[in-house]
């Protein structure tokens, strides 16, 4: 797997061979649509979610038996090898399809093997009983209702396994990106009862924490919060996988991660790139892959924290 990173090119080992089938796996327990996984796997949820053209996602994780997520800190734990981490990208209010509960794009894998994490992306079929291994990136005609009664349409684009590692290369291999520690530090609904995320892992005996000051991100989504935190947060999970020194875009000297002082950010020098980049479509859009439709409340997010570092 090859990608360009500021005019050459570098290579991403991968040490283990995808199956055909999602269904290879079994993942999910009756009928696949119903995205019910097995006792094998955990649901996990996250307090601030990456953008995707307003698709709803899944995210599970498979552990090895006996083994455990080890953290040290706020940040990305160590996992064991054999670890999978599953996420499936779904709109629940389609209209395509009226004769099936909803329509489920895409399921992306990591598995980490040798400690080196490897990544495919499964395309679901029209029957929604099997989604197949795919290579090249792959376009989804899409009509849905978001969440404020709108009418939207698109085609969803599928990623190549290139676009994966556009994403998740940091520092020269391919990393997890979104379950941080702190991004799991929340409180979620289990047996009919709220309990911390963390503590519910290791209930489960299925992390071990060494840190006891755990940070949590904010929720951006949450307006009852102060905007500048959400615009960091928003910041964090959309554009800092590539925006930091160990990602794709290091050459543009911003490093958007939640735990960078904003004097060393390079968000106040770069604030009218930013506004401008969030709110054109085409080429230059930001982020570059995985929207294809603008994201109406993180741009008046961002637009309101920009205008006010300018006053």
């Amino acid at each position: 797997m090859l990608f360009r990173n500021k005019s050459k090119y570098t290579s991403i080992e991968e040490t283990i061979v995808f199956n055909e089938k999602l269904s290879d796996y079994n993942f999910f327990k009756g009928t696949p649509s119903d995205l019910k996984p097995t006792s094998a796997l955990d649901i996990y949820e996250l307090s601030s979610e990456l953008f995707t053209d307003y698709a709803d996602k899944q995210r599970m994780i498979l552990l090895p038996k006996g083994k455990k997520i080890i953290a040290t800190n706020s940040e990305l734990p160590d996992f064991p090898n054999g670890t999978i981490i599953v996420k499936t990208f779904f709109y629940k209010n389609h209209m395509n399809h009226q004769d099936v509960k909803q329509k489920i794009i895409e399921t992306r894998l990591l598995i980490k093997n040798n400690s080196v994490w490897n990544a495919a992306t499964y395309r679901w079929n029209m029957q929604q009983d099997e989604a197949f291994l795919s290579k090249n990136r792959e376009s989804v005609p899409i009509t849905f209702i978001d969440n404020f009664g709108n009418k939207r349409s698109t085609s969803y684009q599928i990623p190549s396994s290139t676009d994966c590692a556009t994403c998740h290369k940091q520092n020269g291999s391919l990393s997890p990106l979104g379950p941080k520690i702190r991004n799991l530090n929340i409180d979620i609904l289990r047996n009919k009862h709220f309990i911390n995320q963390l503590e519910y892992f290791k209930n489960q005996n299925k992390l071990e924490i060494s840190e006891k000051n755990i940070l949590t991100t904010p929720d951006y989504s949450d307006v009852n919060l102060d905007y500048n935190k959400r615009a960091r947060a928003y910041f964090d999970i959309n554009c800092a996988h590539c925006h930091n020194s160990e990602g794709n875009a290091y050459h543009v000297q911003m490093d958007l991660r939640l735990n960078i002082p904003f004097d060393n950010s390079g968000i106040a020098k770069k604030s009218a790139q930013i506004l401008s980049r969030i709110n054109i479509s085409g080429e230059l859009h930001m982020p570059k892959i995985g929207t294809t439709l603008n994201h109406d409340d993180g741009i008046q997010l961002i637009t309101k924290y920009i205008n006010s570092l300018n006053k």
